[in-house]
């Protein structure tokens, strides 16, 4: 009898591990497949990004020419009015 309960527990074991070693793999299948998916998008994304970079960076490049044209400005016309 003990004989028989310990290959009935060996054998819902083995089908127990054939089982999850299946959906390990399933699941190893899976996130390699997601893996791909996200490096492609993460590429993508980078490619599509740099252009967008640059044209901000050149705006604010500008913005900062204006800026301290605006400042000299603003400085000449404060020494104007003091003269007065």
């Amino acid at each position: 009898m003990v004989q028989n309960t310990k290959a009935k527990f060996e054998k819902e074991r083995q089908t127990v591990l054939k089982a999850l070693m299946k959906a390990s793999k399933e699941c190893e299948g899976s996130l390699k497949t997601e893996y791909t998916k996200f490096q492609a998008t993460h590429d993508k994304f980078c490619i599509d990004k740099a252009p967008h970079t640059q044209n901000f960076k050149d705006l604010f490049s500008k913005f900062e020419v204006e800026k301290e044209k605006l400042i000299v400005q603003y400085e000449q016309q404060k020494g104007e009015d003091l003269s007065f």
